[in-house]
């Protein structure tokens, strides 16, 4: 049998906010030809309005002495998210017309601090967190596996890219406003028009932005309070097919651990933790497969160009927003930057990180094709001779996997991660 078809029954995806790979794991090795991670010598140039111009590099606290104003919090205030500002952060001043320089994230950022009337540092969207001030994240990313070019599926706000991961598209709608609410075909009603039972649930913390698709408003009934909910299910094995994790947004009844600047990326630490802890306590962890996403880099600089991309249809009617326009006009349609990290199990597949065609790495893809109501894991293992983890776990040369799933999905791993301490 085919060894995801055997291992896989459940997908628990949690998506975060708003935070790049760099900024989150751009120090948890050296850069190197397999880990495209921060080189500590990237910079951005900042036009002030006096005219200078100015080198800003990438920081961490540790690199000024330790001293920093509420680090776990940076950037503060909150970078611009719009499809102008990211245009601006990808390809810097200027109309873009050629390849991507990721070198405006400072000019973006005063811009937005000025429209605003917020004061910040033109620093504060180049800093970057340290493995050690990120232990929960750090020691799932060391031992499990991690991916350094996995890219947003659009440079604009939460909303169009939650859409895409509900939906497969963005509806035409490249930002949050106006108040749009899709009438679209998503994944979780592929389960039902299936009849799959226990196809899918919604865990949410405060408010559930899945909501905002009317498609879903004739099925509350599989949302569930993440805090009463999701420990109460993973114990007793009543995780659905696939779940999806919402974090907790906006500080009206809590803290938010969204991750979103300028909250404080510790309580998204904690909320990460009890996750994993849920999952490796459940009867449902060996046959469970996590996945840890933001949605978008949120302005928080990256070094690495996301790759080009298809409009998935045209704008909506009023959105304000010519996909055709906008790909002449820029030679590309631009994706932002966005950290991923699969769960995965060693026996499955080597231990640490994957990139598109490099040898000895992986391609592993999880995508939702809209079109035919499919969601597709597809792993191509090009492994050199001994590239396993310590021979323990042999990997075939030549060998690749792919099948469709829609209700048997998941994968485990040996690893004891001690991460309560951090809760």
């Amino acid at each position: 049998m085919d060894v995801l078809a055997d291992r896989i029954r459940h997908i628990v995806v949690l998506m975060m906010e708003n935070r790049s790979f760099d900024s989150m794991l751009g120090t948890l090795q050296p850069r190197s030809r397999s880990f495209e991670g921060l080189g500590l010598s990237e910079s951005n140039l900042f036009h002030s309005p006096g005219g200078n111009t100015i080198e800003i590099p990438v920081w961490n606290r540790w690199t000024r002495g330790g001293a920093a104003p509420d680090p776990f919090r940076v950037p503060d205030p909150d970078p611009g998210e719009l499809f102008g500002d990211m245009n601006l952060q990808i390809f810097g001043r200027g109309a873009p017309s050629g390849p991507a320089t990721m070198s405006g994230f400072v000019d973006s950022y005063m811009a937005e601090c000025a429209l605003t009337g917020n004061p910040g540092l033109p620093e504060a969207p180049m800093h970057y967190y340290r493995s050690d001030e990120l232990p929960v994240l750090s020691a799932l990313a060391r031992g499990f596996a991690v991916c350094d070019q996995w890219h947003a599926s659009a440079p604009c706000q939460t909303w169009p890219n939650r859409f895409f991961v509900h939906t497969g598209s963005a509806h035409g709608w490249p930002d949050n406003s106006p108040v749009h609410l899709p009438d679209a075909p998503t994944i979780f009603s592929r389960f039902d028009q299936r009849g799959i039972d226990k196809g899918w649930r919604i865990y949410f913390h405060d408010i559930p932005q899945a909501l905002t698709l009317r498609t879903l408003w004739a099925s509350t009934g599989s949302f569930r309070p993440f805090d009463s909910g999701f420990e109460r299910d993973a114990q007793a094995g009543d995780l659905p097919c696939y779940t999806f994790i919402e974090p907790r947004y906006f500080a009206d009844f809590d803290m938010p651990n969204d991750q979103h600047p300028p909250h404080d990326v510790r309580l998204g630490e904690q909320l990460i933790a009890r996750v994993y802890r849920i999952l490796r306590n459940s009867p449902c962890w060996e046959r469970t497969l996590l996945v840890i996403v933001w949605d978008e880099h949120g302005g928080c600089f990256d070094h690495v160009p996301p790759p080009a991309a298809v409009a998935p249809e045209d704008p909506a009617p009023g959105a304000g927003f010519d996909v055709a326009a906008e790909v002449e006009r820029l030679e590309q349609d631009s994706v932002p930057v966005g950290g991923l990290h699969w769960m995965l199990d060693p026996g499955l597949v080597p231990e640490g990180l994957f990139q598109p065609g490099l040898s000895p790495h992986s391609d592993l893809f999880l995508r939702h094709d809209s079109a035919n109501g499919r969601l597709i894991i597809q792993c191509s293992y090009r492994i050199a001779a001994g590239a396993g983890r310590k021979d323990r776990h042999p990997v075939p040369l030549k060998h690749a996997a792919q099948r469709e799933y829609i209700s048997d999905i998941v994968v485990y791993d040996e690893h004891r991660l001690a991460l309560e301490q951090f809760v």
